[in-house]
């Protein structure tokens, strides 16, 4: 009897309580919304619905149930927004790019294909992909955002201009990573001005890219990037413009094969009013184009010279390691005695170039392989 009683009871109370969706609260409180449920014509323009929904100190957007595939127009995700896009292949038509401002996130659910999340620029656009810029505008810093897990296409087969991702003064806890930027008619990852060096950029492949897989514009502070590289770039790192300081590029784990054009060069050095100190620690570059044998670092002429360090990196198929232009100095693997094992091939355990002279210390032994002298003014010797 008890047991029917308390049946009844719970019957009537469910006459008078609220249901399970009435119970949910709104948008502007919760800070959650599902973007394909928003109104607009595009997936982009219900994003921008989606985040317009939002409580005004920020939220997260959920783009996930969109079914395959998409037109995405070009939305922004301000300060505090942080947007999920699902597998889907995305074309973006043209018009803007997809922007995220400083303490905004992009995350896409993958790049591997099935199952990536795939942006890809429509024909005869000439526009970035994404940019990674500040509310202030890409003077300012670009802190605290996130852009990770996408297959970013440039389609540089239908456009003459437009990078893969744009990101203007890289700032703090601002992280780049597992993307897969490729076909952009000029740099597949393009970073413009400082960079704070509280920052990462990781696993990042770059590939198939017209005017180079990674470029620095403008280059100054100092950026850490690991495991970032890619194949058929014509140059996988440029480094152009370096001002105010220059500053320090260190690049743990990097890759580069089957450069894209004759006589080119894996990392160039351009121009500038600064001096860059470069680090290469591991990783390896197999710079072949056709069977023709390629460089690794190129220093172009008006370039302050860098200081060079190459920490334990596989150099494959390589014509020269160093080509500096402005001093006239072609360092070549013959030159390196015991440290390559073949007229073309180098394992590199520690090699160093500064303004025409360099030094590399093979593994084991001694070192017996001097050539040149360093000034301790110019160069910090580690062995």
């Amino acid at each position: 009897m008890s047991n029917l009683r308390s049946l009844l009871l719970l019957a009537c109370l469910s006459l008078f309580a609220p249901s399970v969706h009435a119970l949910e609260c709104a948008p502007a409180t919760c800070g959650t919304v599902e973007a394909h449920l928003m109104p607009g014509a595009s997936a982009g323009d219900k994003i921008e619905a989606a985040i317009a929904a939002l409580p005004s100190n920020g939220g997260y957007v959920d783009a996930t149930g969109f079914p395959n595939p998409q037109n995405l127009s070009g939305f922004t995700i301000p300060p505090g927004v942080t947007v999920k896009l699902g597998p889907v292949f995305h074309t973006l038509p043209c018009g803007s790019p997809i922007t995220v401002n400083q303490g905004g996130r992009l995350i896409g659910s993958g790049t591997n294909s099935p199952g990536a999340t795939y942006i890809k620029l429509f024909n005869n656009c000439n526009h970035n992909v994404i940019e990674l810029i500040s509310t202030a505008g890409e003077t300012d810093w670009w802190h605290s955002g996130e852009l990770a897990w996408i297959r970013v296409d440039g389609n540089k087969a239908n456009n003459t201009a437009g990078n893969g991702v744009a990101v203007y003064q890289i700032g703090e806890i601002s992280q780049i990573h597992n993307m897969m930027i490729v076909n952009a008619a000029e740099a597949g990852l393009y970073s413009k001005g400082g960079t704070s060096g509280v920052q990462s950029i990781d696993n990042v492949h770059v590939g198939n890219n017209g005017e180079a897989g990674v470029r620095f514009d403008e280059f100054r502070s100092a950026i850490y990037l690991k495991s970032v590289g890619g194949d058929a770039n014509p140059i996988t790192f440029h480094i152009l413009g370096a001002r105010t300081g220059g500053g320090t590029i260190y690049i743990a784990a990097p890759k580069s094969e089957a450069i894209s054009s004759i006589n080119a060069s894996t990392i160039v050095f351009e121009g500038g009013s600064a001096s860059v100190n470069l680090t290469l620690a591991g990783g390896n570059f197999l710079a072949e184009h056709l069977g023709t044998i390629q460089k690794t670092i190129t220093i172009l002429p008006a370039t302050p010279s860098p200081y060079i360090q190459i920490i334990g990196t596989y150099l494959g198929n390589i014509g020269a390691i160093v080509d500096d232009q402005v001093n006239g100095v072609m360092v070549v693997p013959d030159d390196l005695g015991p440290v390559c094992v073949s007229s073309n091939i180098c394992k590199i355990m520690d090699f160093k170039y500064y303004d025409g002279q360099w030094q590399t210390f093979p593994d084991v032994g001694p070192h017996p392989n001097l050539s040149g002298t360093f000034s301790m003014d110019d160069v910090r010797i580690v062995e």
